[in-house]
């Protein structure tokens, strides 16, 4: 094999090719190979039967006709044209090239095929996909002994009907082009065994689909397609159907009269609103996406006998699903992961987990929110994890439960013992057991935006932890064990209350993202003229390229000092009294840090009621004036309760409900009371 250097014109002459040759060894089942210095843009020649040439270089943009007017090109067997920007091959391009087999000129900028295609004799492998074909020339069709084609990624808007004469064919590949039909004449391919059109705008496919009896994978995925013909209830051979991002309502009938060898079947993004019937698959099923549908309820057979084969079940992000009955999963499955996210579940319809003993990945989190919030109507509520269901399944090592409602973990969450990945974001933790140090098999521990103060002595001995993630919660120190986590990589403590660089960050060799930002302190003038500076610049950076669009922009500056009143230094709290009165105008949001106005009365004006009153002979006693309410809180006093309050040794009884639906309140009117005044009644004012 040998590849060209980058240089935008290729014109080579055959004597300073044959310059320089370093014959190397290479697998004993092919001949040998030739390798050359680089000189005029050649690194490498092919001297024998079964050699490679390759060309790859992102600035080729023309190959000259010398290079394939070599005769000895005729021992090629393989040739690679990749990432380049060549729009159009040489005429001489097949000329030498009658013992190809394989011919690969993906991501490049060609329009159209090299000229006299039907001197690729041999050729059984092309790949010319990731180019710019909007027309497939019909020379194609004289690649009579050709097995793979691939075409995905380029603008065909049609496919001539010379493909479906290539009968040797087992590989299609056209997906992500612009077809709107395929061709009738696609039954000749009888020995095609996969075929994949997603990515395309295809409504309907043809009837005669149903002669392709040695296909085996079909992806139909990313369509316009509402229903798949009756046709395919032939497909005997067929194990892979893919026809998610679709337009369907029904499950495919074709489904429940035939094709009972589909091991791996995808409907997810589609309208699907009902898959009660059992399909003639069920007992060889391995994978199943329901995932994005109308469905109302879960499939009764899912877990049955009839569908004990099944491995991998994601059902999540239904918009319309009441939950899960508990009389649905009535036996043992073999099921190894589950995904449930967004379906409405609650602590009290998980009975059916009992059975999941192989289970190795569970999610019933919802989709992440970082305040805290439930996405819509159909989120999962937990107010604790439902540790009696989860006792079987003794090979758990995924836990999501992200944005469920918990508001504390349970002591015996040491039975999950196998845990590798326990993701508890967006939740109300204000604590951790300390049998939570016991999952001593945790690598992966998402805990952001929650209401931790302190984390558990004995940290440190989750030895094996690589991720840790506390961004978000009210940390305002770390344990010293978390000086034994030698393997912690990413470590997040974005948006809490530490007053300082940790010094137990000198401890954690294997660091690699961490980011301090938004705390109680300046990050880079504490760390001004320290050694580690450019590496937590690096470090945050690293940790920040790690997040999702879901997160919202982090700062790089100091936690403000509204949030930081509790972290004062002792000469300032001595200044501070708990009967300082702070008017708040504009009261924010709690996740708001920059929205809030705080003004505080520096000096008092001395009270003067005579030079201040005014005399007024138009009162008037039956008007009652309406007074402005000011808006005005004892700031640190309420911090001192709302510590008391989160403290584990307060039990407070909405700890353990769900937090109440948000109503807007109702406008307040200027009060209509009136007073009748009686004569007489003021008559002692006005005496004296």
């Amino acid at each position: 094999m040998y590849s060209c250097s980058k240089m935008p014109l290729f014109d080579f002459a055959l004597s300073s090719i044959m310059d320089e040759v370093d014959v190397l060894s290479s697998n004993p089942k092919y001949a040998e190979s030739a390798h050359l210095e680089p000189r005029n843009g050649i690194s490498a020649l092919p001297c024998s039967v079964n050699s490679t040439l390759k060309f790859e270089s992102q600035n080729l943009e023309q190959v000259h006709e010398s290079v394939f007017n070599n005769e000895e090109l005729k021992n090629i067997r393989e040739l690679i044209l990749t990432h380049t920007d060549i729009q159009n091959l040489p005429s001489s391009f097949t000329a030498n090239l009658g013992n190809l087999i394989r011919l690969n000129l993906e991501e490049n900028r060609l329009d159209q095929l090299p000229l006299n295609m039907r001197n690729l004799l041999k050729l059984q492998h092309l790949n010319i996909s990731h180019n710019c074909f909007k027309v497939l020339s019909e020379e194609i069709g004289y690649l009579v002994t050709l097995q793979t084609l691939r075409l995905e990624s380029n603008s065909l808007v049609e496919l001539p009907d010379s493909v479906c004469s290539l009968v040797n064919l087992r590989q299609l590949c056209i997906a992500n082009n612009n077809l709107r039909i395929l061709p009738s004449e696609i039954s000749k391919l009888v020995k095609l065994e996969k075929l994949d059109v997603s990515g395309n705008i295809l409504e309907d496919l043809p009837e005669s689909m149903s002669q392709l009896t040695n296909l085996c994978h079909f992806s139909a995925a990313s369509n316009k397609l509402s229903y798949l013909s009756e046709s395919f209830t032939h497909l005997n051979k067929l194990t892979t159907l893919n026809l998610s991002y679709n337009s369907m309502y029904e499950v495919p009938y074709c489904l429940f009269t035939g094709l009972p060898n589909v091991s791996v079947l995808y409907l997810s993004h589609n309208y699907i609103d009902s898959f009660s019937e059992v399909p003639n698959c069920s007992n060889k099923l391995r994978r199943l996406r329901l995932d994005h549908n109308c469905l109302y309820t879960i499939p009764r057979w899912i877990f049955r006998d009839t569908c004990k084969h099944l491995l991998e079940f994601n059902i999540s992000h239904n918009k319309y699903m009441i939950g899960v009955s508990n009389e649905v999963f009535i036996s043992e499955s073999s099921l190894k992961s589950l995904d449930l996210s967004d379906c409405s579940l609650t602590t009290t319809c998980v009975k059916f987990l009992h059975g999941l003993k192989s289970l190795e990945y569970l999610n019933m989190g919802n989709s992440k929110c970082v305040n805290n919030e439930l996405n819509g109507n159909s989120g999962n509520i937990f107010w604790d994890i439902p540790i009696s269901e989860l006792r079987n399944s003794c090979n758990l090592q995924g836990l999501i439960l992200c944005g469920v409602g918990l508001g504390a973990l349970p002591e015996d969450i040491i039975q999950l013992s196998q845990l590798q990945h326990l993701d508890l974001c967006s939740n109300d933790l204000n604590w951790l057991p300390d049998s939570f140090c016991s999952l001593i098999r945790l690598k992966s521990c998402l805990l952001s935006n929650n209401a931790l103060e302190l984390l558990p002595m004995q940290l440190g001995n989750l030895e094996a932890l690589k991720e840790l993630r506390l961004d978000g919660n009210k940390l305002y120190s770390l344990p010293e064990s978390m000086t034994r986590l030698e393997q912690l990589e990413i470590l997040d403590l974005y948006g809490n209350t530490l007053e300082e660089v940790p010094g137990i960050l000198n401890n954690m060799p294997s660091l690699k993202g961490l980011d301090l930002e938004y705390n109680c302190f300046d990050v880079l003038k504490s760390l001004k003229g320290d050694n580690f500076l450019d590496k937590y610049i690096y470090m945050k950076c690293n940790i920040r390229s790690r997040l999702t669009s879901i997160y919202p922009p982090r700062m790089d500056c100091e936690r403000p000092p509204l949030d930081c009143d509790m972290c004062l230094s002792g000469d300032d709290k001595s200044s501070n009294t708990f009967d300082e009165e702070v008017e708040i105008e504009n009261i924010p949001d709690e996740n708001d840090s920059h929205s809030y106005v705080c003004k505080e009365e520096e000096e008092e004006e001395e009270e003067n009621w005579d030079a201040t009153d005014e005399v007024n002979d138009n009162f008037d006693p039956t008007f009652l004036p309406l007074s402005p309410r000011k808006k005005v809180q004892h700031h640190r006093a309420l911090l001192v309760m709302d510590s008391l309050i989160s403290s584990s040794d307060n039990f407070c009884p909405a700890d353990i409900h769900v937090p109440p639906v948000k109503t807007f309140p109702r406008p307040k009117c200027a009060s209509n009371l009136s007073f009748q005044a009686v004569e007489g009644q003021f008559d002692d004012v006005s005496s004296g």
